[in-house]
């Protein structure tokens, strides 16, 4: 990068916050300023400003700006930083001269078009046009990977990170909240997000609750609802650094903030259902549950996988036999809440082809297929943390067995099921299950009782199936033990354009099931249980 002159592009105040730190190193650059934070040129002088032209169709005009003005001449490669629509517009021009483009902060990923909107299109397609990636994390370098992208992708931290080593000795914890609201994808929503907020306020009057309002109008015009808030005038970095630094809170959407932060050692709360820094928050049961939702919602394929308790013991080539409501693990036997009618063994002697199946399905990755393991708190942190790295480490692509249940069922039931009654669904399970009950099952596949290692042949059969059908965007809902595993490792990789769901045991009390959850039964019968308060911890 030495040799040749690179342009930097930019035209926000967070995206000279990420060059800014590379202004500072290179010695052959030139800048283009795309025009939409004027102010930054107060200090900055840049060697090339795009005119833009305000009108009710903005980001439309802002691309056609960027095109036609872009300079053809005086560089050698571009850079373009973040997910703006003058970054896909510079980004474009530069594949149009025949430019390297450099991409700063790739990978991110919601893997949801909407959310955030449109950012999350602008992002997925510079980076597909882009020659380098410098990625900030080793998550965003994989989802890079798992869409093999033509880049080369390099891991090199966040560079706004850099802008903020002199305030960390600053760093205190006061009675301040800083909230900030703002994004497109809330404006529906802000009116309620603000009173939410002041209701807050009202609540804790020992806080002060200091909202630098955005200009937009959206979220101008629901001003009048915070009457417990400090609302002031949006703030330049530096000052909205000062209140950072010193606050006991944060209440935002900003993907910035999440990053800034996290890097104070700030509690954050995301008022986001999707984030495309999932590092920046804590795992938890309703984040994940909610992303499934959204995926279910808008026709998005995807995987979800469990590996429970007993395909752990599997995984580690441990002997495992249910009986008689009882279960072996090694020579250990305990009872338990198991299903009666159920059998299934492993014998790591005479089942070493499917341990070494059931090790590939775990350690398979690829976009949007989720594998769910089993949390600290249901098999100790030893075991868990010998999950993780069998895995190969923690990724977005991991979440719980228990996802649908514990505190979810209620969820599941009222926000999923739903869902499921207006889609083509497939059900996949035991030979015993009455499936009348559910009307939105078009298609059903039976496995016999030992799932664990047998009805491979299954997975043909639903394969033929599909092809001969030509069958796309169906949910196939699986119920059938371990099999399960093996048979969406498999079709998942062959036929993406549907979605393969375990849905384990969530709706065998509505098909006549015997359930070794008891407050699944519990929940049809009296609609509650203590039990359905379960909440697990991932760590």
């Amino acid at each position: 990068m030495k040799n040749n002159t690179i342009l930097l592009c930019f035209g926000t105040r967070p995206e000279w916050l990420k060059i800014k730190p590379l202004v500072q190193v290179l010695d052959n650059y030139k800048l283009l300023f795309t025009g939409q934070h004027v102010d930054l040129l107060n200090n900055i002088d840049v060697d090339y400003q795009i005119q833009i032209h305000n009108n009710e169709h903005r980001l439309d005009q802002l691309i056609s700006d960027c095109l036609l003005q872009f300079p053809n001449d005086g560089f050698d490669s571009v850079l373009v930083q973040g997910d703006t629509a003058s970054a896909f517009a510079c980004a474009i021009a530069a594949f149009h001269r025949q430019k390297t483009i450099y991409y700063l902060e790739a990978g991110l990923r919601s893997y949801n078009l909407q959310h955030p909107y449109p950012e999350e299109g602008y992002r997925q397609m510079i980076s597909r046009i882009s020659d380098i990636n410098f990625c900030p994390t080793q998550l965003s370098a994989d989802n890079l990977s798992n869409e093999k992208t033509n880049g080369i992708n390099h891991v090199v931290g966040n560079t706004v990170l850099d802008n903020l080593v002199d305030y960390k000795d600053k760093c205190e914890y006061t009675n301040k909240v800083l909230v900030t609201m703002h994004r497109r994808e809330n404006h529906y929503w802000m009116d309620k997000w603000f009173i939410e907020i002041n209701k807050l306020a009202k609540k804790h009057p020992e806080l002060e609750f200091i909202l630098p309002l955005h200009p937009n109008p959206n979220v101008q015009k629901h001003k009048h609802l915070l009457t417990n808030v400090n609302v002031i005038d949006p703030l330049s970095h530096p000052d909205l650094l000062d209140i950072l630094v010193k606050c006991k809170l944060v209440i935002s959407d900003s993907g910035g903030l999440q990053e800034e932060g996290s890097f104070f050692n700030k509690n954050v709360i995301v008022c986001r259902t999707v984030t495309e820094r999932p590092e920046a928050i804590m795992k938890d049961f309703r984040n994940d549950f909610l992303m499934f939702k959204s995926k279910l919602q808008n026709n998005d394929s995807f995987a979800f996988s469990r590996f429970s308790d007993g395909e752990m013991y599997i995984l580690q080539n441990r002997h495992l036999k249910l009986e008689n409501n009882q279960i072996q693990i090694d020579d250990r036997v305990q009872s338990g809440p198991y299903q009666s009618a159920d059998f299934k063994s492993f014998n790591p002697n005479t089942d070493a082809k499917f341990q070494t199946k059931l090790v590939n399905t775990f350690q398979h990755k690829q976009l949007n297929y989720f594998k769910g393991i089993s949390c600290s708190c249901c098999v100790g942190k030893e075991n868990f943390d010998w999950q993780i790295d069998l895995h190969n480490g923690d990724d977005n692509s991991l979440t719980w067995a228990n996802l649908w249940v514990n505190s979810n069922y209620p969820a599941f039931i009222q926000e999923i099921l739903p869902i499921l009654y207006s889609k083509q669904c497939v059900f996949v399970g035991h030979h015993d299950a009455d499936i009348s009950t559910l009307p939105f099952i078009k298609k059903d596949f039976r496995v016999g009782y030992n799932a664990f290692i047998n009805d491979y042949d299954v997975i043909e059969q639903i394969s033929n199936w599909i092809e001969c059908n030509k069958i796309q965007d169906h949910i196939f809902l699986f119920s059938a033990s371990s099999f399960t595993n093996l048979a969406i490792y498999e079709l998942f990789k062959k036929f993406n354009n549907n979605s393969y769901i375990d849905i384990g045991t969530c709706l065998t009390p509505m098909m006549n099931m015997p359930t070794e959850r008891d407050y699944l039964q519990g929940y049809w019968n009296y609609n509650g249980s203590n039990s359905l308060n379960l909440k697990c911890i991932w760590n």
